[in-house]
């Protein structure tokens, strides 16, 4: 039962951080067909909006953050422990029915990795795709909103749990330490 739990909430969340990696994607598209030959007005109001999105964005990011640290902490400690012990028996016994459990954690926690190495591609590409609008042909006080556009998205967005970020580099290290806590046992 706390097995479909987990399942239904790390379910969310993937699909929570695929929605903000698609909302970078569309403010990213929304930066590249950018009227830069529009009256200076209308086009204050347009970068005005266009930070207001990545500030939502950046917002709703924190938000998942804030909100799944705990879980994402059980779920990296979980999937080690399971790893192992599961790794334990199979060791006894090669032809076991813990074979597809096994595969389910390792697939579950690889999709929360994977969604949240989107998440940190797509919002590390977005201060390079703000500066390679044709920004110089600008009014200054539209350079410097831009300005204030790149500073923001230099820090790309990681989901972070307790101890590491979401990406598959810390999958990596689940895989690794587990692997390395069952030679210990065994």
């Amino acid at each position: 039962m706390c097995i479909l739990f987990l399942v239904g909430i790390d379910g969310l969340l993937v699909l929570s951080i695929l929605a903000a990696v698609h909302q970078i994607k569309l403010l990213k598209i929304t930066i590249q067909e950018l009227d830069i030959g529009a009256e200076q007005a209308e086009l204050h109001r347009e970068l005005v909006r266009i930070i207001q999105i990545h500030q939502r964005i950046q917002q709703f990011i924190h938000q998942l953050e804030q909100t799944y640290y705990i879980d994402l902490l059980v779920d990296f400690g979980l999937v080690c422990l399971i790893l192992c012990m599961g790794l334990n028996v199979i060791a006894d016994e090669v032809i076991n029915a813990i074979w597809f459990f096994l595969i389910a954690v390792v697939f579950q926690l690889s999709l929360l990795c994977f969604s949240g190495n989107l998440l940190l591609i797509e919002s590390d590409s977005l201060s390079s795709c703000v500066y390679s609008i044709d920004w110089h042909a600008m009014p200054v006080p539209e350079q410097k909103l831009l300005m204030v556009m790149i500073a923001h998205a230099q820090k790309p967005q990681v989901l972070r749990g307790i101890f590491m970020p979401l990406i598959m580099s810390s999958f990596l290290s689940v895989i690794k330490a587990s692997y390395s806590y069952f030679t210990l046992l065994h």
